[in-house]
């Protein structure tokens, strides 16, 4: 029996392929498991994402109701009482986390205010970022 080596070359190289394929390759370095404490809270993120987006409508409802009384008045209400006043809201909405609506007559834009700063005082002041220009 003849032996080939060119055979016995090839035999050898698919024999180490097959070997590699099970797994030749260094292993790499495992990451420990997550802990309970390195998962983020996904309740309290829940939470957060839906009083923003309270906090938001609210905002734009007061705002919406803002535009119809300058529309139909020809000027922008004197205060957020003014629209309870002329029926345009039944009642003043209460601001999230204890804080307090403040309302810009001139510019007819509502902020929300903490109760941790005092009234003209801009500390503790939190703005929502989605107070809309008057049309």
């Amino acid at each position: 029996m003849q032996v080939n080596m060119n055979q016995i070359g090839r035999w050898v190289g698919m024999a180490g392929l097959v070997g590699c394929l099970g797994g030749c390759a260094p292993e790499a370095p495992r990451e420990p498991a997550a802990t309970e404490a390195d998962q983020p809270d996904y309740r309290a993120v829940l939470q957060r994402v839906r009083a923003q987006h309270a906090e938001t409508q609210t905002i734009d409802d007061l705002q919406a109701r803002i535009a119809a009384f300058q529309m139909q008045m020809g000027r922008l209400p004197r205060s957020l009482d003014e629209l309870v006043a002329r029926n345009y809201l039944d009642a003043l909405p209460e601001a999230p986390d204890g804080g307090r609506f403040a309302y810009d007559p001139v510019r007819g834009q509502i902020d929300l205010k903490s109760t941790a700063a005092p009234d003209g005082d801009d500390r503790g002041t939190e703005s929502s970022g989605l107070i809309l220009p008057p049309p």
